[in-house]
């Protein structure tokens, strides 16, 4: 996914606003012993429309459960409403999403894109993921959260893609410190993983700033549209993050 990198230093891109560090615990994850919590038990599904101060309404419609990271940033978990919002964001960057995305050729209607919200909602309730979209400055821009939550193993894995238009905005570095964050906190995990196209660079330095390690590459890991590509792994760990983030 083509992303930018934030200015701030690596020490800076591991630790979460400070709103969002308060905030954390609204969603609904494990926290503490994850063997023994499950996302179903206290899921974000039951808090929408009824949890104080973190559901709003969204040009006048029904009740929608944001996480606000910052003045301007917040993750919105994906409901069956957003479909045509986020069918319409796909469609206007379907050539720019398309150089690092195999599912963009797959989303060719509003009803593909409630299908990915009904899933997502569905490996949530699981306890296997967490999926958001992205509001920057009031519009949503992409969309982000954890692919993958394996309690087992204590790690999470973060995707995430973002509209052309608001690249250069630090809006990835601050979703992804907050979701690190989140996940080392509030859902002991013991690591966090993000996995990138070789070739896609901006990508790659997001993580890098973040303080994550390079950790291998898989040859032919993907086709896209075009072409086959690489992934280079980079994951970090409890400790890694402890010591980046008190710097």
């Amino acid at each position: 996914m083509n992303v930018v990198t934030c200015a701030k230093g690596r020490a800076d891109c591991c630790k979460a606003p400070k709103s969002a560090q308060m905030g954390m615990s609204i969603w609904g994850l494990p926290a503490g012993d994850r063997r023994r919590k499950s996302l179903a038990n206290k899921g974000l599904i039951d808090y929408i429309g009824s949890h104080d101060g973190g559901c709003r309404t969204k040009g006048g419609g029904g009740a929608m459960f944001s996480w606000q990271l910052d003045d301007e940033l917040a993750l919105l978990f994906l409901q069956p409403d957003m479909a045509s919002e986020l069918f319409r964001l796909c469609q206007r960057n379907r050539d720019y999403l398309s150089q690092w995305l195999p599912w963009v050729p797959h989303i060719q209607q509003p009803a593909d894109s409630a299908t990915f919200i009904r899933h997502s909602i569905e490996k949530f309730a699981r306890g296997e993921g967490l999926t958001t979209a992205i509001e920057y400055q009031g519009e949503v821009v992409g969309v982000i959260g954890y692919n993958q939550i394996d309690q087992d193993l204590g790690k999470v894995t973060i995707g995430y893609w973002l509209a052309e238009r608001w690249q250069g905005h630090g809006i990835i570095t601050r979703a992804c410190q907050a979701l690190i964050h989140h996940a080392f906190e509030e859902m002991g995990m013991e690591k966090v993983e993000i996995s990138a196209a070789l070739e896609n660079e901006p990508s790659r330095a997001v993580c890098e700033r973040l303080g994550m390690q390079q950790e291998g590459i898989t040859r032919r890991a993907e086709r896209l549209a075009d072409r086959v590509v690489d992934h280079v792994h980079y994951g970090l760990l409890r400790d890694e993050w402890l010591r980046l983030r008190d710097l």
